[in-house]
Order: C-alpha cells, then structure tokens, then sequence
C-alpha cells in the first residue's frame, strides 16, 4: 500500500518528511513502516479493534483536523491498527 505525504509530520519523536512511502504493518512490535526516500522509518501504532471487516489489508491517511492525521491500518488476519502523527512546526528564520 502506498501513501503520499504533503507536509512533514512528526510521530512520536520521529520526523516523517514528506513524499511518497509504502506501508506495511509490523504487529509483532506494535509499529507501521513506512519505506520510501531512502528511509526505512518505524512509527508507534495502538491496536484498536482485534476484528476487522473485508478481505484485503487497506492503509487510509487522513486529516483529523488542528494538524492531526491518523494513518490506519486494517488487517484481516491482524486486526485495526492506528497511528497518529502532527503537522511539524518547524520554524525557520537566522538562529541567534
């Protein structure tokens, strides 16, 4: 499954630049890789329901609103995954 990142986003304490990434789910340790740019990055996931409908694994990404965006994970072998990430807030401008 493939998702595109508009913006960079951070989950947890890591940073998700943006750009194209692959999804797959890593349920032995509760994470979601995301693969794509050269990054191999491991973001925390919550289980949130055991049982899920339909046959395929599907990925969705979409805003929550106030800069938060939920990835989602549903397995059917798995269960509903679930991670949250935020719209990083990088400042620019000269450093003092």
């Amino acid at each position: 499954m493939r998702i595109t990142v508009l913006r960079n986003f951070v989950a947890g304490s890591i940073e998700v630049p943006a750009g194209d990434y692959m999804v797959s789910l890593k349920a032995d340790t509760q994470q979601i890789r995301l693969t794509g740019k050269g990054l191999d990055l491991l973001i925390p996931a919550i289980k949130r329901r055991s049982v899920c409908r339909g046959k395929i694994e599907t990925a969705s990404f979409f805003s929550g609103g106030a800069g938060q965006w939920s990835l989602v994970i549903n397995s059917p072998k798995m269960g509903e995954w679930v991670s949250l990430l935020e719209v990083s807030r990088e400042v620019s401008g000269p450093k003092a």
